[in-house]
């Protein structure tokens, strides 16, 4: 017989969108969940959804590991980019590393106001599928100096 699997954690309600880049008037968001310990200081999670590469929404995320990462204090910030064929790989990793750098400098103001205070040298880069992918590209190729390979 077999075991049943646990049942799903409920989607986490507490979050802000942003809009982290626009590019020709078009908005880049992400979505920020904040984390459910209080720190000192909190890590970020960078959640980049799949899509087949063709496609992809920052709101399909796997909610046991969103439940878990905030337990352990991450700040988790589920993002949006451009796809194929709208762009190509290239310009695509400049979504990644142009939110790097929003993470590292516009996040911490933005959480401060609600007494979050976010350690942006301390990044894990996450994904799913394609977002998988993604995730490998954009810590191979992205400077360490938009997103620190070690957490």
């Amino acid at each position: 017989m077999a075991t049943p699997l646990p049942p799903r954690p409920a989607p986490i309600r507490e979050f802000e969108t942003y809009i982290y880049k626009e590019i020709d008037g078009r908005p880049l968001y992400a979505d920020v969940y904040p984390p459910t310990t209080s720190n000192e200081s909190h890590p970020t999670a960078i959640y980049i959804s799949g899509g087949g590469w063709s496609s992809n929404n920052r709101t399909d995320y796997p909610r046991p590991l969103f439940h878990q990462l905030r337990a352990q204090g991450y700040v988790i910030c589920s993002l949006g980019y451009r796809s194929v064929p709208e762009t190509l790989l290239p310009v695509i990793l400049t979504d990644f590393k142009d939110f790097g750098v929003w993470v590292r400098t516009r996040l911490p103001e933005k959480l401060r106001d609600q007494g979050i205070k976010v350690d942006g040298s301390k990044l894990v880069v996450i994904g799913f599928s394609a977002g998988g992918h993604y995730a490998l590209l954009t810590v191979y190729y992205v400077p360490l100096k938009y997103i620190n390979r070690t957490c």
